[in-house]
């Protein structure tokens, strides 16, 4: 706080605000009662932008929108844990586009779980194999447009951590999420 006005006048041209500089030191005092828990954060990175060049040759960050709304729910959007059916609706509000792929070398397993999620009500509208299947043991979820509910939702169903779930612009896909399966995945599709 004893530099917010040396940060002040040193990024005066970096940002715009309303703010004076008062206010920003009583918000700065305040944001320290916050208990660290109680603050969300979140990086945008490559995932959520395109690099382009703009007519004056400056190197530019172009925000992509559908995959950055994920990522404001994430941060701004409800801290709460959703049951089965709360998820199930927002899913399907969220009308993403899913697809399987198989990331072993075992063949059929992205037909096995489409057809697995399909007898839970999920509609799969592709599946694959991974360009170079790794055998991975471990099934992961790639959230390509910002549906994070449907990940969610998938990740659930599949008895995954929330950690499986990935922001992914490989271009692998047009899809909004693709469930990348690993061996993992058998025990599940088995009954087991």
């Amino acid at each position: 706080i004893v530099h917010v006005p040396e940060l002040w006048t040193e990024l005066s041209d970096s940002y715009v605000t309303n703010l004076s500089q008062e206010e920003l030191f009583a918000l700065a005092s305040l944001a320290q009662d916050i208990p660290r828990e109680n603050i969300r954060s979140a990086v945008i990175n490559q995932f959520y932008t395109t690099p382009q060049t703009n007519p004056n040759g400056d190197q530019v960050l172009i925000l992509n929108y559908s995959a950055f709304r994920g990522l404001l729910q994430e941060v701004f959007g409800e801290n709460q844990t959703l049951n089965t059916s709360d998820l199930r609706d927002r899913a399907n509000a969220e009308a993403a586009n899913i697809v399987v792929y198989n990331n072993t070398t075992t063949q059929g397993l992205a037909t096995q779980t489409r057809d697995w999620l399909t007898s839970r009500s999920v509609t799969i509208s592709a599946v694959g194999n991974m360009p170079e299947p790794d055998d991975s043991a471990v099934t992961v979820i790639r959230d390509y447009t910002g549906n994070p509910y449907t990940a969610r939702y998938l990740a659930q169903l599949l008895g995954l951590p929330e950690d499986r779930i990935q922001v992914s612009s490989d271009g692998l896909t047009s899809a909004d999420v693709m469930v990348v399966v690993g061996s993992d995945i058998q025990p599940l599709l088995s009954g087991q």
